[in-house]
C-alpha cells in the first residue's frame, strides 16, 4: 500500500501542476480525498486510479466525517449484467458524495445534496470513460448526463432518492 501511494503522490504532483506540488504525506485525508475524487473523474483509466480507489474505500470504511447512503435507484441500474464499468462508477458515486462533504461539512446530513453531488461525480468519470470507450455507454448515466447538462439533475434525482430519505435529511 505505501508503494501504491508514493506512485500515487507522484502522479498527483505531476497531474495537478497547476498548484504548487504539495507532497501526499503533507497532505491531511481530506484533501486526498478530494483531490483523488477529482483525478478518478478526469482519469477513471489511469494506471494509479486502482490504488486511489482502494484508499479512498480504506478511508470511507473508518471515516466518521461523512454519511454514505447509496440509494438503490440510483445503483441499481448499473447492476445489470454487461454493465460497462458498473463497479468503478459505484464507488465515483460514494466518493463524490464523500468529497462534496469534506468541502461543505454542512452538507453531512443532507442526503439530496449529497446525492447530487455523487452523481455528478459519477458522471463526470462516465464521461471520461466514454471519450476513451465510445462503445460503453450506459443508457441511464446518458439520460442523467443530459439531465446534468441541462440543470436538472436535481429535480431529476427527488423522486429516485425520496425513499433513502430515512439515511439522512432531504
Amino acid at each position: 500500500m505505501r508503494i501504491a501511494l508514493m506512485a500515487v503522490s507522484v502522479m498527483l504532483a505531476v497531474a495537478v501542476s497547476a498548484e504548487p506540488a504539495k507532497k501526499l504525506e503533507d497532505m491531511t485525508d481530506a484533501e486526498k480525498v478530494v483531490k483523488f475524487t477529482a483525478f478518478l473523474e478526469a482519469h477513471p483509466f489511469d494506471p494509479n486510479a486502482a490504488a486511489m480507489q482502494v484508499w479512498l474505500l480504506d478511508w470511507e470504511d473508518k471515516s466518521k466525517d461523512v454519511v454514505d447512503v447509496v440509494c438503490p435507484g440510483v445503483v441499481t441500474p448499473l447492476m445489470a449484467k454487461h454493465t460497462p464499468n458498473a463497479s468503478q462508477l459505484m464507488r465515483q458515486y460514494i466518493f463524490g458524495s464523500a468529497a462534496s462533504q469534506l468541502i461543505e461539512p454542512a452538507r453531512k446530513d443532507q442526503l439530496l445534496p449529497n446525492q447530487v453531488a455523487g452523481v455528478h461525480s459519477m458522471i463526470l468519470a462516465y464521461r471520461s470513460m466514454i471519450a476513451t470507450h465510445p462503445g460503453d455507454r450506459i443508457p441511464f448515466i446518458d439520460d442523467l448526463s443530459q439531465k446534468d447538462e441541462q440543470g436538472q439533475l436535481e429535480e431529476t434525482l427527488k423522486p429516485i432518492v425520496k425513499p433513502c430519505s430515512s439515511g439522512g435529511k432531504g
